[in-house]
């Protein structure tokens, strides 16, 4: 439906539509407000005005659920190049978050505390950030407890708790 939406005047809005449809028609409905965020909207959190035009080279923050007939909802965030395809910088942010993800994940395990997996993503991103020149200094000083510098680029905390 992207391309449909790149042609209308609120594309997030057209976006918002379609996925909104399809949790109607397979489900019991949205579970939540839909998130379609376009460009500086991406970086608004909890964005739900879903008002504006989406245009080429932008990324797009889809965080959606849908409620099903048993009354769960599922919950997914996505982020998608509104082209279909991620420009070098996107791809590389892109594989950073991923990598953060992944490392979260793996922190995963009976017995650990709630807040290793966030932590374990935290410092994918702080060392990512550093390489990249926008972190200055080290992710161990980003990271530390009476710092947390890191916190700037991360809009809250990893999970829903």
């Amino acid at each position: 439906t992207l391309p449909r939406a790149l042609e209308h005047a609120r594309g997030e809005r057209w976006v918002e539509g379609v996925f909104n449809l399809r949790a109607r028609l397979e489900g019991n409905g949205p579970g939540y407000h839909t998130i379609a965020a376009g460009g500086a909207n991406a970086c608004v959190l909890h964005w739900i005005r879903n008002d504006a035009s989406l245009e080429n080279g932008q990324l797009l923050l889809l965080d959606a659920g849908v409620e099903m007939d048993s009354l769960y909802t599922a919950d997914i965030t996505r982020t998608l190049p509104v082209s279909g395809r991620f420009t070098p910088v996107q791809r590389g942010v892109y594989d950073l978050v991923l990598a953060a993800q992944d490392a979260g994940m793996a922190a995963l395990r009976p017995g650990a505390r709630f807040r290793d997996f966030h932590l374990a993503a935290m410092r994918v991103l702080a060392e990512g950030l550093h390489e990249w020149g926008v972190l200055r200094m080290s992710a161990d000083e980003a990271l530390a407890s009476d710092n947390g510098f890191y916190r700037r680029y991360t809009l809250c905390g990893s999970g829903h708790m």
